[in-house]
């Protein structure tokens, strides 16, 4: 296989299974890092910036081929050991673990400039350019964050997390699980059960919630759910329980109990919630500073799940106006509507798809919104969305986005639509990964 260059040149690809050796450049958006070889790009997994290596070649597109690190012949000087068991053993869980916390997170705001400047079609970035932690225990060792972890089950019985780029099962702790996490069925007094699950298109659920609570659920589906188009994959991660077809609860009660900015939900523990265990009210307490709301005014909260940052919006004024929060996961709707039920303010969680939403007859209460919160899924908003909260015209838009490419094009569409980028914050919302929590704060041009 060949490409071409712009000079009219011609370039052939390294053979599949062949071995080179490259110096790699900078970060590539999905971690991997940037090698030239006799012109060709070629994406590098397992290096870090700067790193002199061979690598195998794994994979040959028309202008770029992909390969894997063979062996490090001069390592940057903030590689380290590996920090997660399962890792180490091959699983795409924490792919930048050997890297020290502050090389990653320079190396996170490198992709997200660089994504900013080509997709976003910004030029001028407001933001300090540093990537910020959510917890003091991030700046250490970035482990023992995560509150929601799903392991998958093999014929054989076994659990773990996946093989990076792979259905293996790699039957290794993830470092990223808090402590009330640890542990294997045996030790949750669950063998048993796993084993009759074998073979059966199942997975375990393990949720802390807010007050130390640890779920166990099983989750069996209908379908392959990895045959299904990455779009379908990325877009669904909120209404993933629809997938079901049977679930069963082997430990706790099933029911997280979380709370945020003073106010509880009671949801499923399958149901999506935020991964790390800082994330929530770091990014409530984000969206309640950072609304532009005056006594009475509406707010829209979409793509918002149980409705947390509608809660942070109703904190953002003492008087509050009409608040709507939309989202398509019925069971996290179920939550926000019975979080709400009974006091507070003026909040409706309408259970929809987004874009049926806003096509739709917006009741007469929740039209002409000062400020629009959205969430989307790791896909990003999209042309349709944006443009259709567009004809509402809120002079501000707090946009959160857990993919920094899908993020940038987002930051374009609403650009086209007669928004500035008015400041920019990044979260190591994801630590020992190449993926991060972006947030912008977008205001309408007059």
């Amino acid at each position: 296989m060949s490409a071409r260059q712009q000079d009219g040149s011609v370039v052939s690809a390294p053979r599949d299974g062949s071995r080179i050796r490259v110096t790699c450049a900078g970060p590539a958006h999905g971690g991997e890092m940037v090698a030239r070889y006799d012109g060709r790009v070629i994406f590098v997994s397992g290096a870090l910036p700067g790193e002199d290596v061979t690598i195998e070649i794994i994979e040959n597109k028309k202008s770029f081929s992909r390969g894997h690190v063979i062996d490090i012949h001069a390592a940057h000087p903030k590689r380290g050991e590996h920090v997660c068991p399962a890792a180490a053993a091959g699983a795409g869980c924490c792919s930048w673990d050997s890297a020290a916390v502050s090389l990653q997170r320079e190396m996170k705001a490198q992709i997200v400039e660089d994504l900013l400047h080509r997709l976003g079609a910004v030029q001028d970035i407001p933001w300090r350019g540093k990537v910020s932690a959510l917890s003091d225990n991030d700046t250490l060792t970035a482990t023992q964050w995560r509150v929601r972890q799903r392991l998958s089950i093999t014929s054989g019985g076994d659990v773990g997390v996946r093989a990076a780029h792979s259905h293996e099962v790699i039957p290794q702790h993830c470092s990223q699980v808090v402590p009330l996490l640890f542990g294997s069925p045996d030790q949750w007094g669950i063998a048993d059960d796993v084993a009759a699950l074998a073979g059966t298109n199942s997975e375990l659920v393990l949720a802390a919630d807010s007050y130390g609570e640890r779920h166990i659920i099983a989750l069996t589906h209908n379908e392959d759910r990895h045959r299904a188009s990455r779009r379908a994959r990325v877009t669904s991660r909120r209404a993933r329980i629809q997938q079901v077809h049977h679930r069963q609860v082997l430990g706790g009660s099933g029911i997280a109990r979380e709370r945020v900015l003073g106010r509880e939900w009671y949801l499923p523990a399958e149901s999506f919630w935020q991964a790390h265990h800082d994330a929530a009210t770091t990014y409530a307490t984000l969206v309640r500073d950072c609304a532009d709301l005056d006594t009475g005014e509406v707010a829209w909260d979409l793509y918002g799940g149980c409705g947390v940052f509608a809660h942070a919006l109703s904190l953002a004024t003492p008087y509050p106006g009409p608040i709507v929060s939309v989202d398509v996961a019925g069971p996290a709707v179920a939550a926000g509507k019975a979080a709400f039920c009974s006091d507070g303010p003026d909040v409706s969680i309408v259970e929809s798809a987004v874009g049926r939403w806003l096509q739709g007859n917006i009741a007469p209460q929740y039209q002409a919104p000062a400020t629009v919160v959205l969430d989307p899924p790791r896909a990003g908003a999209g042309r349709d969305v944006i443009s259709a909260i567009a004809v509402h015209a809120p002079r501000t838009v707090l946009h959160f986005g857990c993919d920094a490419a899908a993020f940038a094009r987002d930051i374009k569409l609403w650009k086209d639509n007669g928004y500035t980028l008015a400041a920019l914050q990044i979260f190591d919302g994801f630590p020992n990964t190449p993926h991060m929590e972006c947030f912008a704060l977008l205001r309408r041009l007059l």
